[in-house]
């Protein structure tokens, strides 16, 4: 899939990545050597029912993404670092400083711990081993995008779909939620 998409930049080499650095499709990120990486993320002009691809490389101890702006775009995060849990699993963090978010993100073997998303509307669909939400103000609505990303969790189609009512996150009728 990525490979098909000629409007790119790969940017290696930081810790600490601003985007966009340029109006792209794609954007492969591959940080240094500290194992830890932070992607301060803004909205990406272009066609609002394109996605972007945010493509990220290597395996990493920390992944940290920091909403700077209202994502309008729909951009699609693919993390696919750390195959195994006794290879090391990736804290994956989100933080949405009260901004909006269009996407999705797809990272199947790491720990989204934090999510925090306060005082923002998250639309999208998360795909991750372990998710932990901290959010008392956020509003969530699943959305897919008919991404191959979106198909690779289990679901989605290449119109979209919404969710108004309520989503139920697990399947165990042990959890109450209030």
């Amino acid at each position: 899939m990525i490979n098909s998409i000629s409007n790119r930049q790969v940017i290696s080499g930081n810790q600490d990545v601003w985007l966009p650095t340029a109006d792209k499709d794609l954007y492969i990120v591959s940080g240094d050597s500290t194992q830890n990486l932070t992607i301060h993320l803004r909205n990406i002009n272009g066609v609002e029912s394109q996605p972007v691809y945010l493509y990220i490389k290597n395996n990493y101890d920390m992944i940290k993404i920091l909403l700077e702006d209202n994502i309008v775009r729909p951009i699609i995060i693919c993390y696919t670092g750390h195959a195994k849990w006794w290879s090391g699993a990736t804290n994956f963090q989100f933080e949405g400083q009260n901004h909006n978010f269009t996407g999705s993100i797809y990272a199947p073997d790491s720990q989204i711990m934090p999510f925090n998303f306060d005082s923002g509307t998250f639309r999208g669909s998360i795909t991750a081993d372990a998710i932990q939400f901290q959010s008392n103000h956020g509003k969530f609505i699943y959305k897919t995008f008919g991404s191959p990303v979106d198909s690779m969790g289990g679901g989605g189609n290449s119109s979209g779909t919404v969710s108004s009512g309520p989503v139920q996150l697990v399947e165990n009728d042990k959890v109450s939620w209030k």
